[in-house]
């Protein structure tokens, strides 16, 4: 018996134009991650043939470069628990879930051969007309929003990179079996990057729409959308990887778009409001100083440069009229009251109505007209029983006749100015802060939450309310009795500013910080985390809100020794850093806030 073998493929003809290459010079080829057809192939271009997928298969390579399992930047997520439901609930996302085969189509797959865009539409279409709808019409007209965004249905006002203009929908506009399938179609980048369109849509473009005011949008569309995701995953429309990343998006959307609201109320409470006015540091005050108004000769030589006709003296006139320091602002406040305090109603037998607006109108929960000096508040006969026979005294005889304590707690109740708040409630104790710290640098900035801090507890090792109190005591004694959150800069939407009342060394943000400094380290703004103090039940809503972004003004407690002159040598404090709080806020912004590149 022979045991020569011989090669099976030597009478083989080769076709012309076909190369064998031997195995040894065979070099595997794999996916493609992108396509100009959208069509899923291998690198040589040819199709891939979609198996039968099992329930324990798992993704075994990191294929496109992205992570296994993104971590929510709130933390691990939930497992949610199974339902104990056993018919249907009558809310919609309920029976949704305990019924998802009945979504859409069923979950049959669509045709593998079809791009990307064409099976998306088609699965859209078939979501839609499915039996279970939600009945709530502005739900469905909140989702045609989505679906316009993303360029689902008509030509979305996302044309060119998601962009955020929401005029355009009248419903007019090119049939979409017929927008172009590039670079500039919505619905290819969404295709292509679905995280991205739910960060974009449900950050900025919600916040410029309006809708993230509607709190039945903001609980429901999520939840709409996640269905919607998960649909076009067990339909196979889109490719299960990038969907399961938007989805996670989708945990994190449907947790901090409730956190928002609650965020935003309580950067308007706690600690900072006492701090504002233990300081002085008043709203509207604050609120001048970021007009900063241009100089008179700035104004004439840019009125001559640019053609423009000026008469110098009135603006010279004008310019004079606005305080230019925190001391002229105080006493434009004092003068105000006196105006008004020298021209005391006459008393009449009706009883007088309360003032809608006026002397008491409060701002942020402070009376606006109380916020002034020992000084001034001494000057004032709202709060200053008189010895004169005037018409709302508790000592004087004659006039409008003697006013007994209800008499006169009913007569005065209209103008009794707001009783100022009180650093001490949180603090349980007197403190000394006034006396060793001052308002250093003014910061405008947006910032994040990434860290809270719980009191110490421990007792000061000197006292604070000493002879001469110890600013080091001091810190120590609120470091036991608050909490401190620490905030990072965040300079993406816009850049950090400090206010021409601010006090104490700053670095420039496109500056290198110096090695070396004398006193207190400077504040390197947009690049320095500070740390605000806050009470306790404020800095649990904190504590939940973790990544998560504040846009404020962050007045720093600077020491009084800070901006001491002295020859003498003081012992070097071991603290570098100050407090800081918060002074006024205007927006909060989720962690996943995303614009467009345009």
């Amino acid at each position: 018996m022979s045991t020569t073998r011989t090669n099976p493929f030597e009478s083989i003809t080769i076709p012309n134009g076909v190369t064998i290459i031997p195995f040894s010079s065979h070099s595997e080829v794999g996916y493609a991650p992108e396509t100009e057809d959208g069509i899923e192939r291998d690198r040589l271009g040819i199709k891939t043939i979609q198996l039968r997928e099992h329930n324990t298969d798992y993704a075994k390579t990191n294929l496109h470069g992205e992570p296994f399992a993104r971590p929510s930047v709130l933390g691990p997520s939930k497992k949610k628990k199974k339902s104990k439901r056993t018919g249907p609930t009558g809310i919609w996302y309920e029976d949704w879930e305990d019924n998802p085969h009945k979504v859409g189509n069923g979950g049959a797959s669509y045709p593998s051969d079809l791009s990307d865009v064409d099976r998306v539409r088609r699965a859209t279409s078939d979501f839609r007309r499915g039996d279970q709808w939600p009945v709530d019409p502005i739900l469905g007209n909140t989702f045609d929003k989505f679906q316009k965004f993303i360029g689902t249905i008509g030509y979305s006002p996302a044309a060119n990179e998601f962009a955020m203009d929401d005029d355009s929908d009248d419903g007019l506009g090119s049939d979409p079996q017929d927008a172009p399938e590039d670079s500039s179609s919505a619905l290819w980048r969404f295709c292509h990057n679905p995280a991205k369109a739910i960060k974009i849509f449900f950050s900025s473009y919600m916040d410029q729409a309006g809708l993230i005011y509607d709190a039945k949008a903001c609980i429901n569309l999520p939840k709409l959308v996640h269905f919607y995701l998960d649909y076009l995953k067990r339909t196979y429309a889109l490719r299960p990887r990038p969907l399961e990343d938007a989805l996670r998006w989708l945990d994190d959307v449907e947790e901090q778009l409730s956190l928002q609201v609650q965020l935003a109320q309580a950067v308007q409470n706690g600690v900072g409001p006492d701090l504002e006015a233990m300081f002085e540091q008043y709203p509207d005050m604050m609120m001048l100083s970021e007009f900063n108004p241009v100089a008179p000769n700035e104004q004439e030589s840019q009125s001559k440069g640019t053609g423009r006709a000026g008469d110098a003296d009135d603006e010279e006139e004008e310019w004079k009229g606005i305080p230019q320091n925190e001391e002229e602002w105080k006493g434009i406040q004092r003068d105000a009251i006196r105006m008004e305090t020298d021209s005391i109603p006459v008393a009449s037998e009706a009883e007088p109505e309360a003032p809608s607006s006026g002397w008491g109108n409060s701002f942020q929960g402070t009376n606006a007209w109380s916020n002034v000096s020992d000084s001034a508040s001494a000057a004032s006969p709202w709060d200053t029983p008189t010895t004169e026979a005037t018409w709302g005294s508790s000592t004087a005889s004659g006039g409008w006749g003697d006013a007994t304590d209800s008499e006169l707690a009913d007569t005065n109740a209209w103008s009794t100015p707001a009783p100022k708040t009180s650093f001490m409630r949180w603090v349980d104790c007197p403190t000394a802060l006034p006396l060793t710290h001052t308002p250093g640098v003014v910061e405008t900035s947006m910032r994040e939450v990434i860290d809270i801090i719980p009191p110490t507890g421990k007792t000061a090792a000197k006292n604070p309310l000493a002879t001469e109190p110890n600013a080091d005591a001091v810190e120590a004694d609120l470091e036991s009795k608050l909490y401190r959150i620490v905030m990072r800069p965040w300079n993406d939407l816009v850049a950090p500013d400090v206010h021409r009342f601010s006090k104490g060394l700053v670095v420039s943000q496109n500056v290198a910080f110096p090695d070396k400094w004398e006193g207190a380290r400077p504040h390197h703004i947009g690049h320095h985390d500070i740390t605000i103090l806050q009470d306790k039940e404020t800095a649990k809503v904190w504590e939940k809100c973790k990544g998560m972004r504040v846009s404020a003004t962050w007045t720093q407690m600077a020491r009084n020794s800070d901006f001491e002159e002295t020859t003498k040598k003081r012992k070097k404090s071991k603290r570098q850093e100050r407090f800081w709080y918060l002074a006024r806020s205007s927006a909060t912004f989720v962690s996943y806030y995303t614009i467009s590149e345009e």
